[in-house]
């Protein structure tokens, strides 16, 4: 701790602290270490001396404590709050640079490991595959986002007759699951799926007389 802390005056209407070390010993290496807390900072005349030693040595007791640290954060949790502020600048640059790179890439890519690892870890989220299950990762797109519905591209699925089209077997794999992948004349009779169309066929209707 830095005590009766005098600010030197001079002429140019600066003030020149000099540089200084604190040693302290690191909890995780065992080992000591030298770090330089502070560099040649200059401040103004104006401020007082008796506020500046303050913030000198408060300054002094937070680095202190950051180094001694016996519960640090986890990675995950850093991550965890930088997807808390979206609207920060690393997130939309990062944001900005990943939807290019997905433009650039097919309309389904195999993902070898999640794009949010902190949100996956907290779900069990597991990029593996088994006999039973095999884990996806999916990009849904908004029919009210703006830039959704201002993209002559894509906008069709604002329309009113695109609701829940995942629930109607209208998306790719709902297609592949009802047997509507072929084409030709075997494939004409098969609607609106391959089982309706055998349960059809197989099943014995007799009209009641009345």
């Amino acid at each position: 701790m830095v005590k009766n802390f005098e600010v030197p005056y001079s002429t140019t209407n600066e003030v020149n602290i000099p540089r200084s070390k604190h040693r302290y010993e690191s909890p995780k290496i065992g080992a000591r270490s030298d770090v330089m807390l502070f560099g040649p900072l200059h401040f103004r005349v104006s401020q007082k001396a008796d506020s500046l030693n303050n913030w000198f040595v408060k300054s002094s007791q937070l680095h202190r404590e950051a180094a001694t640290d016996p519960f640090p954060m986890g990675a995950y949790t850093y991550v965890s709050e930088l997807w808390k502020k979206k609207q920060s600048d690393v997130m939309r640059f990062l944001l900005r640079v990943r939807c290019w790179e997905y433009r650039q890439l097919p309309a389904v890519v195999r993902v070898v490991r999640p794009t949010r690892p902190d949100k996956a870890r907290r779900l069990g989220y597991k990029a593996k595959q088994d006999s039973t299950y095999k884990y996806f990762e999916v990009i849904l797109v908004d029919p009210a986002h703006q830039a959704i519905r201002n993209d002559p591209r894509i906008n069709w699925i604002c329309n009113p007759v695109h609701k829940h089209r995942e629930l109607r077997g209208l998306t790719s794999a709902g297609k592949k699951y009802r047997g509507l992948r072929g084409k030709g004349h075997l494939n004409h009779k098969a609607r609106p799926s391959r089982r309706a169309t055998w349960k059809r066929n197989n099943t014995l209707s007799l009209r009641r007389y009345r």
